[in-house]
């Protein structure tokens, strides 16, 4: 089934709004999402800058950096290897990331708790919601240095604390 984009209504069999007689733009909702994703995967692929040697050998250590503490395996087991500090310092920019979301997140549930209990509970929901981003992107740069990849994660990544 398929709506009128501008007033809800079912469109009929032509794909015109029987309300506002509007054609619809299949494209359009397609469009969107298409950017979105575009923008998700379109991100800065470093991979030819890493000798494959080191790739192979410590993409172990690069994905083991990407779950929590353990950012620091691939800092102390492979301190010469340029691809596990790339991915110690893609996961330094998802901690911090983390780490403020968790901060502006519960601050802004604490006020809205403070208005009221309904606005609370809905922007608590909001929060968590949300929160996927970060599992998201963990998996994205867990995936990446698995498979030998150097691509920085979406939105975040272009920022290097390691050189």
């Amino acid at each position: 089934m398929a709506y009128c984009a501008k007033c809800g209504t079912e469109l009929d069999e032509h794909g015109v709004c029987p309300k506002c007689a509007a054609e619809a733009d299949e494209k359009e909702p397609n469009e969107k999402v298409k950017k979105v994703v575009d923008q998700f995967e379109s991100v800065r692929d470093r991979t030819d800058e890493f000798d494959a040697d080191d790739i192979e050998e410590n993409r172990i250590f690069a994905a083991l950096g990407y779950l929590g503490i353990f950012v620091l395996v691939p800092i102390l087991c492979a301190p010469g290897s340029k691809f596990a500090r790339f991915h110690a310092s893609q996961s330094l920019n998802l901690i911090i990331f983390h780490f403020i979301y968790i901060v502006v997140s519960v601050i802004l549930c604490i006020l809205c708790f403070q208005v009221g209990t309904a606005l609370g509970i809905i922007v608590t929901g909001l929060c968590l919601i949300v929160g996927i981003c970060p599992m998201v992107l963990l998996f994205k740069g867990l995936s990446n240095a698995a498979q030998g990849l150097a691509k920085e994660l979406p939105l975040i990544g272009t920022h290097e604390f390691l050189n």
